[in-house]
């Protein structure tokens, strides 16, 4: 490195699905970059989208409480945040995406108004259901029919639903708004996206994309306000459509969050940014962490490194490092492949190859 101020570097991970959180993710890779060059200074900065991790991420700059058991932080504007991976994850549903339905997130709700609280969120990211949300609206009260009569409670019997009284779910809310904090910007008719990942494939996923579009439907009457094309809608397998419909705002979860990690002012300091998920793709680009990250650091002229296990999508704005093809053996473990890329990060920025410009 040139002679001056030791290179700032931020370290701004999301989590590696499945294999490490963003808190240990940005420890690791900050330990491989000490062992090489102990004079960098290092700005960790573990950031979240409204997916798993988000009340941990945002912990600091709230209060932490709880209502009914499910965790939640009370920000400094007020607003209560719950994340809908705690309640209703990919790893707490049981039984599949037919047996599994939003109502769990209700019971928070309902007592977090009960308590006073009058500005509520949920962090979308990371669940397990497909249910449009029409079970947290029955369960917020909301009346669900069909052409037979009451709804039966089955996620797969969403395409029948003809009517939904909103009224009573408005009620239960009373003067509380409740928003939802989104990961991907995908409309209604874009949820089957990801269906796969939560165990839903072949004919069944296509017929229940298609029961999610006339669902949307009866929404969209029951508000009076079209709700299928609204960016997030999506979200959690059709949840996002559902808060919408009781007047919620789908706020981009990952700019939500950086914003309260003030984020922009800590990147105006670095002189280099690295980021990084799990798997970095096109879904990336959906207003996930890393890529609004990417984005942000490409806005300010700051370059940009992407650790990732697996990268396969555009990285234009940001210089690429795969620990999978790089330096993953079997036997590794992550925290120990993200030491490797933080060594590989110190000996690139000595060399001038992640200079500023």
């Amino acid at each position: 490195m040139s002679a001056g101020p030791p290179t700032r570097v931020l370290v701004a991970l999301d989590a590696f699905k499945g294999t490490i959180d963003q808190h240990n993710a940005c420890a690791a890779l900050a330990r491989g970059v000490a062992e090489v060059a102990p004079g960098l200074v290092l700005d960790l900065c573990p950031i979240a989208d409204g997916g798993e991790g988000t009340l941990a991420v945002l912990r600091k700059r709230g209060t932490r409480q709880a209502f009914r058991g499910q965790a939640a932080v009370r920000l400094e504007d007020g607003t209560v945040l719950f994340e809908s991976a705690h309640a209703i994850g990919l790893d707490v549903v049981k039984g599949g995406p037919w047996s599994a339905d939003s109502a769990p997130l209700a019971p928070p709700v309902r007592a977090a108004v009960a308590a006073g609280e009058r500005r509520l969120a949920i962090a979308l990211g990371g669940s397990g259901t497909v249910d449009g949300g029409v079970g947290l609206l029955a369960a917020l009260g909301a009346k669900i029919r069909t052409a037979s009569g009451a709804w039966t409670a089955r996620v797969h019997d969403l395409g029948a639903v003809t009517d939904v009284d909103l009224v009573p779910a408005r009620a239960t809310l009373r003067q509380a708004t409740l928003d939802a904090w989104v990961d991907v910007t995908v409309p209604l008719g874009g949820a089957g996206a990801f269906f796969a990942q939560k165990g839903l494939t072949g004919p069944a996923a296509e017929a229940h994309q298609a029961a999610l579009v006339r669902w949307g439907d009866t929404l969209s009457r029951a508000c009076g306000r079209d709700v299928l094309g609204v960016p997030g809608a999506g979200a959690a397998g059709g949840l996002g459509a559902a808060i919408s419909a009781l007047g919620g705002a789908l706020l981009p979860g990952a700019a939500a969050v950086l914003d309260r990690l003030d984020f922009d002012a800590r990147l105006a300091r670095a002189d280099l940014v690295v980021t990084g998920e799990g798997r970095f793709d096109a879904q990336s680009r959906w207003q996930k962490g890393p890529g609004v990250v990417v984005e942000r650091a490409a806005a300010a002229g700051k370059p940009c490194v992407v650790v990732a296990g697996q990268i396969d999508g555009n990285l234009s704005g940001a210089v690429g490092f795969s620990l999978v093809d790089r330096c993953a053996r079997p036997t590794e473990q992550p925290a120990d492949a993200l030491a490797t890329a933080g060594r590989w990060l110190a000996k690139a920025v000595a060399g001038g190859l992640c200079a500023s410009a």
